[in-house]
């Protein structure tokens, strides 16, 4: 009984890290993955994401793509709304560029992790770690408060530095109506 149990205890524990795999990395290392992405080609993300990840490619145009743990067939809505994709996952890895190329070979200016939350605790140990992340990188506090942009959104701005000809910027989100935690950074187009 004894070793049914400890087989049984075993299996159930690889397939609980097994399932939850795409909910249990913490968005603080998947932001830190991202920032390599900055000034790649977009098509780049097709090897590192698919090949070496294991992520699946979750929607894709002349000037971005994006990523998650599991795609489904595009219904009719979400071909023609490209957030109602991202919407229906709950982990999300996005890339843009500045321009649209058919041969994906524009650089990436903007990377972005979005995450989907249902307990409280797992939400706020990934908001911690991301405002932490920050300080670890050093980058400079620029402004916060509730979106103007969006409704039930609040935003933490960072500048990459404090130099007057500053490119790139960070931001956390917190979408309070999809329970969303989002990180991303962005460098601003010339």
């Amino acid at each position: 009984m004894k070793m049914i149990f400890s087989k049984f205890f075993y299996i159930f524990s690889i397939s609980l890290l097994l399932s939850n795999y795409a909910y249990a990395g913490n968005m603080k290392s998947w932001s830190n993955f991202m920032i390599s992405f900055i000034d790649q080609p977009l098509i780049s993300t097709l090897s590192s994401m698919y090949r070496t990840q294991g992520m699946v490619l979750l929607d894709i145009g002349d000037n971005y793509a994006s990523y998650s743990f599991s795609a489904n067939q595009l219904t009719e809505e979400q071909k023609s709304n490209i957030s109602t994709v991202e919407n229906s996952k709950n982990f999300v890895l996005r890339f843009e560029t500045c321009k649209p190329n058919s041969n994906l070979i524009e650089k990436i200016n903007f990377v972005q992790v979005k995450r989907s939350f249902e307990e409280v605790d797992e939400f706020t140990d990934n908001f911690y770690e991301l405002v932490d992340f920050a300080d670890e990188k050093n980058f400079i506090k620029n402004n916060f408060g509730k979106s103007t942009a969006m409704d039930n959104q609040i935003f933490l701005l960072w500048a990459l530095s404090e130099s007057e000809d500053n490119d790139t910027f960070i931001e956390i989100q917190i979408n309070k109506e999809i329970h969303q935690l989002v990180w991303q950074m962005t460098k601003i187009c010339n």
